[in-house]
């Protein structure tokens, strides 16, 4: 999870510039353009009720391996949920984040990845990418659900977003990383700024991490 920082405002457009290299421009604005016009307020209660259902249906798939992760913008409203449903259970339900902090009025600014299964499509994790008006992005809700975690999940959503912000030359990614995590990020070129210290947010010690591209 990250902590809360005021960042401007951006126009969605600009955002999806960043992976039109991975999905082309015609197929983000159809999805997009499908999305439902609600207010935010609408959108949350809606949200809601769809995350409230915990009724589940048990199948019999496939086991799943590395090679089975699969890495997308997250384009439909379909797509979208799941990535809400992902960040309901990890932030809310397993970490006991407040819902409100999750929902906050800035997903529709956001690009939004989701890694699946490529042969079932089951939703595996999911990151919100925010970008400010230096063109620095900021990478919140890294969140992979618990049956996932030993396939390398994260790691390839990580993958994802730094080889395209390097792609279309994003200057820097920063993000509030929980301190268990910064191995982990640490191995593909994030880093602690200079004097920056260990944080508690909503009883979970965190850590800001950044890097730089240099070009």
């Amino acid at each position: 999870p990250n902590r809360e920082k005021p960042i401007p405002k951006t126009n969605t457009k600009s955002l999806i510039s960043i992976f039109t290299s991975q999905v082309t421009m015609k197929f983000l604005f159809s999805g997009l353009a499908h999305q439902p016009s609600l207010r935010h307020e609408e959108e949350t209660h809606k949200m809601k009720d769809i995350l409230s259902n915990d009724t589940t249906i048990k199948e019999i798939l496939p086991q799943v391996t590395r090679d089975d992760v699969t890495v997308k913008v997250a384009a439909s409203g379909l797509e979208r949920v799941s990535c809400y449903d992902i960040r309901n259970k990890i932030f809310v339900k397993e970490q006991n984040f407040p819902y409100e902090w999750d929902v906050d009025g800035r997903d529709e600014d956001a690009i939004h990845l989701l890694a699946h299964d490529t042969r079932t499509g089951r939703p595996m994790g999911t990151i919100r990418l925010l970008l400010d008006e230096n063109r620095v992005v900021t990478i919140q809700r890294v969140s992979v659900l618990k049956e996932f975690r030993s396939l390398g999940v994260g790691r390839k959503l990580i993958e994802f977003c730094v080889e395209h912000m390097k792609s279309i030359r994003v200057p820097k990614a920063v993000m509030s990383a929980q301190t268990h995590a910064t191995r982990f990020y640490g191995s593909m070129g994030f880093n602690v700024p200079a004097g920056c210290d260990e944080y508690m947010y909503e009883n979970i010690p965190h850590i800001d991490m950044e890097q730089d591209f240099v070009y």
